[in-house]
């Protein structure tokens, strides 16, 4: 009788492993049937593709992202932007953000760059800088929180804006174009 029940233990403990070790594998090498799909706002979407930008679907973020061309030609900058396709409500108004970056380090930026943000952004009527510490990196980004309805005129506007203020204090504080 000893010997029913022993054998009858290690075949449940041998389906048992046999089933844990089945799923770590297939999580292994499936992630993405795990991962949350992002879903993209069909209204920033057709607004991209009518100002004949060429942009890329972040699926991890849900951001898309293209760059902008700056300069009058002779300039070969571009600034790179990102419109989130996810939006915040706050009581009934729907908020997008268009950002782009300029800063991205380790290290964090000294206190005359975060002053030099500060007033440039006091000056803005539109957008401003936004310091932030994600992953073990610091990162400077030009901001601009809008609403998420905006037709293609004045949504090409806000890129526009984001694009030209970023590239132009990455340029006169880092005198680079990294971005």
């Amino acid at each position: 009788m000893k010997n029913i029940f022993y054998t009858q233990k290690t075949n449940n403990n041998f389906v048992f492993l046999f089933s844990i070790l089945f799923l770590f594998v297939f999580i292994l090498l499936n992630p993405v049937v795990f991962a949350q799909k992002m879903q993209f706002d069909n209204r920033i979407e057709e607004h991209l593709t009518d100002l004949n930008l060429k942009y890329e679907k972040n699926v991890v973020s849900g951001d898309y992202t293209f760059f902008i061309k700056m300069g009058n030609g002779q300039s070969q900058r571009t600034q790179q932007v990102f419109v989130q396709s996810a939006t915040i409500n706050y009581h009934k108004l729907e908020i997008r953000e268009i950002f782009s970056v300029i800063y991205r380090s380790k290290i964090p930026p000294n206190a005359q760059i975060i002053r030099d943000l500060m007033m440039d952004t006091s000056e803005k009527q539109l957008g401003g800088w936004e310091l932030l510490f994600e992953a073990e990196e610091y990162f400077i980004i030009f901001n601009a929180k809008i609403s998420a309805n905006l037709d293609l005129q004045d949504l090409s506007s806000v890129i526009n804006l984001v694009a030209l203020s970023a590239d132009e204090m990455e340029k006169k504080v880092f005198a680079e174009d990294v971005f």
